[in-house]
């Protein structure tokens, strides 16, 4: 077994290739800034983001250690998003330290409150607004997709073109059974989640649901969402539905392009004593 002081070095020197490639990643921001700027594109990318965090955070096979690599995924992407602002508009803001989201034990109040539920659409944005309510409401955070494709290793798509639809929604079952077993998490739904009542049923005994409502024009799709592909069959899935999201939520939020109204509605909601 190594020692003291050999560990201690060794942390050194992965500290010392953290920074390395810190500064290094700091520095793309930078040159992607500066193509999307000439290129006359949008700075901020908020699908791509979720992608990110969604495919990275999947690889992290230690179940203990995933939600701190999401901490630290989630801290990384809001210091890219801030660097962007600052070289968008010059003007150098204060670099706070973020609100960290560890896996701690149930927090003063969570008990009252039970767990928080995404439930809608395919590139709604359930994934990136449960991230940073978890992190704002110091609860930890749950992604069924992210759990499906853990266990079976392999991207959704794969999986569904070799055992179809009707597996996969098994393994979706199972996985929502075990996060809605949880207490103080926020859950970030699939958006084919819904259609079983079962699946709903056992989420709304855990916690309190919310229909992430996004217009069809600013919905996202991406390589995990097979089920929802791009044009008209994503209306058409919307269509098929929207009634069930809408019936089976507790509470719906009409999506802003401003993540944080849309958070801020929902910490407000949740947090209320009052609620009938």
């Amino acid at each position: 077994m190594k020692s003291l002081e050999e560990l201690r070095a060794e942390i050194d020197g992965i500290d010392d290739e953290m920074r390395s490639l810190f500064i290094k990643r700091m520095e793309t921001v930078r040159q992607i800034h500066a193509y999307k700027k000439s290129a006359g594109a949008e700075v901020y990318d908020p699908a791509r983001e979720r992608q990110m965090l969604e495919k990275n955070e999947a690889l992290v096979e230690d179940e203990e250690l995933r939600p701190y690599y999401a901490c630290f995924l989630m801290n990384n992407t809001a210091l890219s998003r801030q660097y962007q602002r600052q070289l968008s508009t010059g003007v150098a803001e204060e670099v706070a330290s973020p609100a960290v989201f560890v896996p701690e034990e149930i927090t003063a109040g969570a008990e009252e409150t039970g767990n928080l539920i995404l439930i809608g659409m395919p590139g709604s944005g359930k994934s990136t607004i449960g991230r940073l309510l978890a992190e704002k409401l110091g609860m930890r955070f749950a992604d069924v997709d992210v759990e499906i494709i853990r266990m079976i290793k392999m991207p959704i798509a794969d999986y569904l073109a070799e055992y179809g639809e009707e597996s996969f929604r098994k393994l979706e079952k199972e996985i929502i059974e075990k996060l809605a077993s949880l207490t103080n998490t926020v859950i970030a739904t699939g958006g084919g989640s819904v259609l079983k009542k079962e699946n709903m049923a056992v989420l709304r005994k855990s916690g309190r649901i919310y229909f992430i409502d996004r217009p069809m024009d600013f919905l996202s799709a991406s390589h995990r969402r097979p089920l929802s592909e791009g044009g008209d069959r994503l209306k058409d899935r919307l269509k098929e539905r929207y009634r069930m999201y809408s019936e089976e939520c507790d509470f719906r939020i009409e999506a802003v392009p401003d993540m944080e109204e849309n958070i801020d509605v929902i910490v407000r909601d949740f947090l209320k004593k009052d609620r009938p």
